[in-house]
């Protein structure tokens, strides 16, 4: 489920999230995202996954962004290794 305001008001904390590609077994099937999707993600400098933006940069660095602009931590990270692509999410009010 998603933690934090991060990525609100996309995904909002407790909102459960449906990712594709966790797990995988092998680069081969590792998931691919396209620029702009939401991912699941390990970033430079954080312990646990995170749920960002994902960007892709032309210089070989692809980068993680909250979605909510007055966030006040991790605002953009370096991503380390992509888990998996959000697909769908339940909210969790309904």
């Amino acid at each position: 489920h998603c933690e934090g305001i991060a990525m609100e008001p996309v995904f909002e904390d407790g909102d459960l999230l449906y990712i594709q590609g966790v797990p995988f077994t092998d680069d081969a099937t590792a998931p691919k995202p396209r620029d702009a999707s939401y991912v699941l993600a390990l970033a430079e400098g954080v312990e646990r996954p995170v749920v960002r933006v994902f960007v892709r940069r032309d210089v070989g660095e692809d980068w993680l962004l909250a979605e909510n602009p007055r966030y006040p931590g991790e605002q953009k990270l370096k991503a380390e290794k992509i888990l998996g692509v959000v697909v769908a999410k339940d909210c969790r009010y309904g």
